[in-house]
């Protein structure tokens, strides 16, 4: 949640280092490339527990969720990429 306020790259790659560096000082023994394989994504849209989920399996509930609203209101397809993705979970969570 934290990352959400960060703007640039840069401070986005500061946190990203930073929690991978006190993961690895606080658990020696875990895998911390495995357990924090980027991106993180958690949602309750899948399933009905907020749990992590793929980015493939998220993209393709969206696109199946947007192709009603644009066959209905646009008639032009709309183009799912990594940012709308991330966007759309962090207004989910504000909303929450």
């Amino acid at each position: 949640l934290f990352q959400d306020r960060l703007v640039t790259d840069d401070e986005r790659k500061w946190a990203d280092d930073t929690m991978n560096r006190i993961v690895k000082a606080s658990f020696p023994s875990m895998e911390v490339d495995k357990v924090l394989a980027r991106p993180l994504l958690f949602c309750n849209w899948l399933t009905k527990d907020y749990v992590q989920v793929d980015r493939s399996a998220f993209r393709d509930f969206v696109k199946a969720r947007l192709k009603v609203f644009y066959e209905e209101e646009l008639n032009v397809p709309l183009v799912v990429f990594n940012q709308v993705l991330d966007h759309v979970l962090r207004i989910d969570r504000v909303l929450r």
